[in-house]
């Protein structure tokens, strides 16, 4: 329990210092909620891809304990870049979380 009290110390100290960061995407994720008709949706995306690029960065920082974070916000960050990129094309894709067949479709768009 010590363990994970002092990890989550340590999240929160970390990621104080993107506290600005984080405001900014949240104001644009929310912004773009209310005109979600005029937002392309491959812009909102690409706001959701930063905002998980952003967190994969500041758990970097934290102990080895929390890697996993790290692994987990990179591979949604580079998903929903990818989702970006086929939306951009009109291209359609399943719902999928594998990050070899949303490659795979941007390669060889349908």
């Amino acid at each position: 329990m010590k363990q994970i009290k002092r990890v989550s110390l340590i999240l929160l100290v970390s990621l104080s210092g993107f506290a600005g960061t984080f405001t900014t995407i949240h104001a644009r994720i929310e912004s773009d909620k209310k005109a979600s008709i005029s937002t392309p949706k491959y812009k909102r995306w690409l706001v959701y891809a930063e905002a998980d690029l952003i967190i994969a960065k500041a758990v970097l920082d934290l102990p080895d304990l929390c890697i996993v974070g790290v692994l987990y916000h990179s591979q949604q960050c580079a998903e929903k870049a990818l989702k970006a990129f086929l939306v951009f094309h009109q291209t359609s894709f399943k719902k999928t979380h594998d990050l070899v067949e949303l490659v795979k479709a941007c390669v060889n768009p349908k």
